[in-house]
């Protein structure tokens, strides 16, 4: 049984797959930004609950961090026509648009998957051995929140990229087209 992977289309403008990019970067803004949001929220709020506004700064850094990855998402065709400018309309690749953002969400899964993989086995070993009544040895009792968050955060989060690349692949495809439609038409 053969599994095809790649439609066989018409080749892909550079411009295309430059947003592609910009935006599956973005996407990773996001998760660096939520896996470094979370584990200080639930420490800092947990722990003395903002009393300093000094202690807000770092929420400021976060979220800025997440809302540049927004407005890298939401510019990313004016970002792209700005990089490819001067490549002119031959510069084409193989492959559809649907083929490319959904090998982009693959890698991201991938990337986010395989460095998270072994903090997460080590705190599942560590949550089982803890819950089961097992020594711990020299591991001390109090939970690290910034290593489980930023363990099973982006684990989780490539996990979700890996079983939805293609339906996610194809959704985008189909929203950059429309609007690509919509664009020569008023031209």
């Amino acid at each position: 049984m053969i599994i095809r992977i790649f439609e066989v289309s018409a080749p892909v403008h550079f411009q295309a797959v430059v947003q592609v990019l910009l935006g599956l970067l973005a996407l990773s803004f996001f998760v660096q930004g939520m896996t470094s949001l979370v584990p200080f929220a639930m420490t800092t709020v947990s722990s003395s609950g903002l009393s300093n506004p000094q202690e807000a700064f770092p929420f400021f850094i976060i979220g800025g961090f997440i809302a540049s990855s927004g407005l890298v998402w939401a510019f990313a065709p004016t970002l792209a026509r700005l990089i490819t400018r001067g490549t002119g309309e031959g510069l084409v690749l193989p492959g559809s648009l649907r083929d490319w953002y959904s090998i982009g969400f693959v890698v991201i899964g991938l990337y986010h998957v395989s460095e998270r993989f072994g903090g997460v086995i080590t705190w599942f070993h560590f949550f089982l051995k803890r819950t089961s009544g097992g020594h711990l040895g020299d591991v001390p009792e109090q939970i690290d929140w910034y290593g489980v968050t930023g363990a099973f955060i982006p684990f989780a989060i490539g996990i979700v990229l890996l079983l939805n690349a293609r339906r996610w692949g194809c959704a985008l495809a189909k929203k950059h087209e429309h609007a690509q439609q919509e664009l020569e038409s008023l031209q």
